[in-house]
């Protein structure tokens, strides 16, 4: 490849680099505000807010709300204003990293608790069936963020050298292998493993439940069905938006004594372009679009974001008009004539 073409290739992946931190970050924090604000509405319903699945979600989007403050919107802010805190101050780039481990942590930890929530929901045993409640889902969600917040205290005590690169800090050499095993396990691995077989196990015990055994049937009421839609959603995006990053993160540990000197320009150009895409935007892709999974799959989630958003007035209005404009004359078998409502009517309700 001739000299022209290799510095033309680095100049376009430096500046999709430069696209990703300066326009898609700040886009991406703006929308996942956007999308926590009318979660919160929604989940705190009272059709939803006496759900332990639908409190395990919004629970979620509180900590997808933290995630978001600590790790977009500080990189957008420091890019904006040229004054990065992160990289002037270890002890504040050390609270930030934990802080993001910490509520990544926590929000892929409630979504694990949903898909328990739903496998106890669909079991035969009273017993279990019995701790799908609010009540629990709240003790629960204490214990969840106390055992998120202690899992990473590594990182203010080893995350002491600074990169060459970023001028931000970095895990001790001496524990880098911890560092990259943790991530992978708690982040790659643990998280979609048990996603994947708690919602296998799920989705079978529905379709047994839907059949008559043994003359017991367990009834499953359709907003919970939804509520297994927006779970299996979740953990769909979750494993397309973390798997890139941890592929960039082993890539890097295993080039790491590669000086950048050594690399030539559209090497370096694309590696930068990698980490900038997948750990500062792909990643948090999870945290910050969670409210188009559910608005997607879950016909309920949107009737109750209907409900909230819409003022009574405005809904009575369409209620009285549809109600008088939709009664169709229908003449049943006994030669009577009796009337029904279409189908819209009973949504907007």
């Amino acid at each position: 490849m001739s000299n022209t073409a290799t510095d033309w290739l680095a100049i376009q992946f430096n500046t999709a680099s430069w696209t990703v931190n300066q326009v898609c970050i700040p886009i991406l924090f703006f929308v996942g505000i956007i999308g926590w604000t009318l979660n919160t509405i929604t989940f705190s319903r009272p059709s939803l807010s006496s759900n332990s699945c639908a409190t395990y979600f919004h629970a979620s989007s509180w900590a997808n709300l933290c995630v978001l403050f600590w790790s977009p919107f500080t990189y957008a802010v420091g890019n904006w204003s040229g004054y990065r805190l992160p990289a002037r101050s270890i002890l504040f780039c050390k609270i930030r990293i934990y802080f993001i481990t910490m509520f990544c942590h926590a929000s892929v930890a409630f979504l694990l608790l949903a898909c328990g929530d739903r496998l106890l929901l669909c079991s035969r045993n009273a017993n279990r069936r019995r701790l799908c409640h609010v009540r629990i889902a709240y003790k629960m969600i204490v214990i969840t963020i106390i055992i998120c917040a202690i899992l990473p205290l590594y990182i203010p005590l080893k995350y002491n050298r600074l990169s060459a690169v970023s001028n931000l800090c970095i895990i001790d050499i001496d524990f880098l292998i911890f560092d990259v095993s943790y991530k992978l396990t708690i982040w790659a691995i643990v998280p979609p493993s048990l996603m994947l077989t708690l919602g296998s196990l799920t989705i079978h015990s529905l379709k047994q439940n839907s059949r008559q055994i043994a003359n017991i049937r367990i009834q499953i009421h359709s907003k919970d069905r939804q509520l297994v839609a927006m779970l299996i959603g979740q953990i769909t995006l979750y494993i397309t938006t973390t798997w890139p990053y941890v592929t960039v993160m082993i890539y890097n540990v295993l080039t790491q004594n590669i000086l950048p000197s050594n690399k030539s320009a559209t090497r370096n150009a694309i590696e930068t372009f990698a980490l900038s895409f997948s750990a500062n935007f792909f990643l948090y892709l999870y945290n910050a679009i969670s409210f188009l999974v559910y608005t997607l799959t879950a016909p309920s989630f949107r009737r109750e974001l209907f409900l909230a958003l819409v003022p009574t007035f405005i809904r009575q209005y369409f209620h009285n008009r549809i109600g008088t404009t939709t009664l169709q004359q229908t003449e049943n078998r006994t030669g009577k004539v009796s009337y029904i409502r279409s189908r819209e009517q009973v949504m907007i309700e």
